[in-house]
């Protein structure tokens, strides 16, 4: 038995040297293959700089280009592990028209090549010619709109419009990109049982556009709310589109205006907050032998108007 786990022992021992010896080979192999010159494709992000004064990109080119390359085997592993970066001198564009613009990337290899390890040459970029659209950062003001659901407790309304605040706001960037931009919304504001003032900040949507920037990025919005009462006044009424040589006498020389108004505003309401008019030639082109009482003009105080009665009967005397 002692015979027998010896003989083991030196067999196991020659097959550990020789797996060693095996494993060794092939490292100075790999090593030998790799540290020779291959020519491959890989694949380079893409940066832009060297703007003319006063000149931006307005569109989005190419962000990645292909290209042949001569290197190690080294090197090369790491390429294809890893994408590497090359800058594109936009400085070195060629007018093409309007503000159209195009770089041929095959005619600056030697630029590239200081951007790279020594080790490393670019024969060719696949993208033969590269357009980019150049123009220049222009402002504008947009409004802003509100996005927005709110429930009243009962008996409770806005008194007035919400306040935004700022109701615009002025984003620059390039030209083209700015022209798609013509409003800019709130995130969503949901309130429910409102009864008190509402003061609130809301962000903006902004839109995905790197290269635009935005003077603010929230509003603020303030409206009054009280709670509601029903009012009415009784006002005279004008009588528009007469024709000269009539005389006209109407039934009622008045009509009653009903309409909902914050408790604080209730006594702030008079006839001389509101215009009612009557429209005889509207009258006499539908063959209607009343005249409607019309609405024209009233406080933004009082909201659910409606006028009573809703028909004046009238004689004419020519």
């Amino acid at each position: 038995m002692a015979k027998r786990t010896s003989k083991q022992l030196k067999t196991d021992l020659k097959l550990r040297m020789f797996l060693v010896f095996l494993s060794l080979s092939f490292v100075f192999w790999m090593l030998i293959k790799l540290s020779k010159t291959y020519t491959d494709d890989v694949v380079f992000n893409v940066d832009y700089s060297n703007y003319p004064e006063g000149k931006v990109i307005q569109n989005n080119p190419v962000n990645s280009v292909r290209a042949t390359i001569q290197s190690t085997g080294f090197s090369l592993l790491n390429y294809k592990f890893k994408t590497k970066k090359i800058v594109f001198d936009v400085n070195k564009l060629a007018h093409k028209s309007g503000s159209t613009y195009y770089y041929l990337p095959n005619n600056h290899l030697n630029e590239y090549k200081v951007q790279l390890n020594e080790e490393t040459k670019i024969e060719r970029i696949s993208n033969d010619t590269i357009f980019i659209n150049l123009g220049e950062n222009k402002t504008k003001k947009i409004p802003v709109e509100l996005d927005a659901s709110i429930q009243f407790k009962l008996g409770y309304n806005l008194v007035g419009e919400i306040k935004i605040v700022p109701d615009s706001i002025s984003i620059t960037g390039p030209e083209e990109q700015l022209d798609t931009i013509h409003k800019i919304i709130t995130n969503k504001l949901e309130l429910l049982e409102v009864s008190d003032e509402i003061n609130k900040n809301v962000k903006l949507k902004l839109p995905d556009y790197k290269k635009i920037s935005f003077s603010d990025k929230a509003v603020l919005l303030n409206a009054q709310v009280d709670k509601f009462t029903e009012g009415s006044v009784k006002v005279p009424f004008k009588i528009v589109n007469l024709p000269r040589n009539y005389n006209i006498t109407t039934f009622p020389k008045e009509v009653k205006v009903i309409y909902q108004v914050g408790l604080s505003n209730f006594n702030k309401i008079t006839e001389e907050n509101i215009n009612v008019v009557c429209d005889y030639a509207q009258s006499e082109s539908n063959n209607l032998n009343y005249l409607i009482p019309q609405l024209i003009e009233k406080s933004t105080l009082i909201t659910s108007v409606r006028i009573e009665p809703n028909k004046i009967e009238f004689l004419i005397e020519k």
